[in-house]
C-alpha cells in the first residue's frame, strides 16, 4: 500500500480482528499489513479503539441515504423495522467478540460510538412522526421519545446479543420489543 487512507487502515485491521481476536492484533500488525508505517497509522488514528468505532460508525451513518433509496414503496413502520434490520446487518458483519469490543472501548473512554447521527436522528424521527400520523404507532409519546427509547430498546438488545454470542436472532427480538414500544397491532406474546 504506498498511500495510506483511514478507510484502506480500517478495512485490513477489521479484517485482522475477524481473523485474530481483537486484543491479540497489535498496531505493528495493523501496520505491517497495511505496509505503513507506526507514525502513519497514529495520523489516521489515536488507538485501535479509535479506529473500530469510526468503522462502525461510518457504516450505520450510511444507512438512512440507502433506505430512503431503497424503502420507498413501504410503510413509515416498516421502513423504521428496516433500520433496525439494517442496523443488525452491520453489527453481525463485525461478530459479537469485535462488537463487544466497541462496548468494551466506550467504557474505558467514550469514543461516542453510539451517539447517532443528526441525519440518524431525523430520519427515524421523522419515520415515527409519519407512523404516529397513519395510526402504525398508538403510542402518543413525542417522536423524539420513542425514538430515544427505542435506541435503548435497540441497544439492550444487542448487548444481549454480544453476551449470548449471537445465539439468538437479534431482529426478530429488536421488532417484538419495537411493537411494544410504539403499541402496534405487531404485538405478539411471547411468554411461554
Amino acid at each position: 500500500m504506498t498511500k495510506a487512507t483511514d478507510n484502506s487502515i480500517m478495512i485490513t485491521a477489521i479484517d485482522l480482528f475477524k481473523a485474530q481476536q481483537f486484543e491479540q492484533v497489535t498496531v505493528n500488525d495493523i501496520c505491517q499489513a497495511c505496509g505503513i508505517t507506526k507514525p502513519t497509522f497514529y495520523y489516521h488514528f489515536s488507538n485501535k479503539d479509535q479506529l473500530i468505532s469510526r468503522y462502525f460508525r461510518g457504516l450505520v451513518e450510511q444507512l438512512p441515504a440507502q433506505l430512503r433509496c431503497q424503502n420507498g414503496a413501504q410503510n413509515p413502520l416498516e421502513r423504521i423495522y428496516d433500520f433496525f434490520q439494517q442496523t443488525i446487518q452491520v453489527i453481525q458483519t463485525l461478530g459479537p467478540d469485535l462488537y463487544s469490543q466497541l462496548y468494551i472501548s466506550n467504557l474505558k473512554s467514550n469514543q461516542h460510538t453510539f451517539d447517532f447521527s443528526e441525519a440518524i436522528n431525523k430520519y427515524v424521527t421523522e419515520l415515527i412522526s409519519q407512523a404516529q400520523a397513519s395510526g402504525l404507532i398508538n403510542n402518543p409519546a413525542s417522536a423524539v421519545t420513542l425514538y430515544r427509547n427505542s435506541v435503548f430498546l435497540f441497544e439492550g438488545y444487542e448487548i444481549n446479543w454480544c453476551f449470548q454470542k449471537g445465539e439468538f436472532d437479534a431482529f426478530s427480538a429488536t421488532k417484538q420489543g419495537l411493537a411494544v414500544l410504539f403499541v402496534t397491532n405487531d404485538v405478539k406474546d411471547t411468554t411461554d
